[in-house]
């Protein structure tokens, strides 16, 4: 696929955490803990998703490749045991952008590798992390 097509995507995949952030902050129109687990499941399912970019399953494939990018679906199992568990969102947050900054790291020495087109990492990753990161964070400071 072409990469500009990616850019695009992942970009207009910021708008539903964005609208439901702006519904925490302006609109009010729907529950509180609802946006919440929106927010997390939501991220985790883009977590997967990037994880699974990596798999490169194949008997030319690289088992370090494909563990890594097997990782972010159990660590999104065990995030979602915390939900249902009532771990509180600050928790769940936090260990949610503790494991997309690390993703990214992983990813950025895959880059560094040469597996890896520099603009994906720089136009792509970087600032969908970034602003994925900010989106769980903010209602930590809105809802204590």
């Amino acid at each position: 696929m072409n990469l500009i097509a990616q850019a695009i995507i992942a970009y207009l995949g910021l708008l539903p955490p964005l609208y439901a952030l702006l519904d925490l902050l302006i609109l009010q129109d729907i529950k509180t803990e609802i946006l919440l687990d929106f927010m997390v499941y939501y991220t985790l399912i883009i977590f997967t998703f990037v994880g699974a970019i990596n798999w490169k399953i194949s008997d030319s494939g690289s088992l370090v490749l494909t563990l890594y990018g097997a990782t972010p679906s159990l660590i999104s199992f065990l995030i979602v045991i915390g939900v249902l568990m009532d771990f509180s969102y600050f928790q769940i947050s936090l260990y949610l952008v503790i494991s997309l900054i690390l993703q990214l790291f992983f990813d950025f020495i895959i880059y560094l590798r040469g597996v890896t087109p520099k603009f994906y990492i720089s136009y792509i990753r970087i600032p969908v992390t970034i602003v994925l990161c900010l989106f769980l964070i903010i209602p930590n400071y809105i809802y204590k």
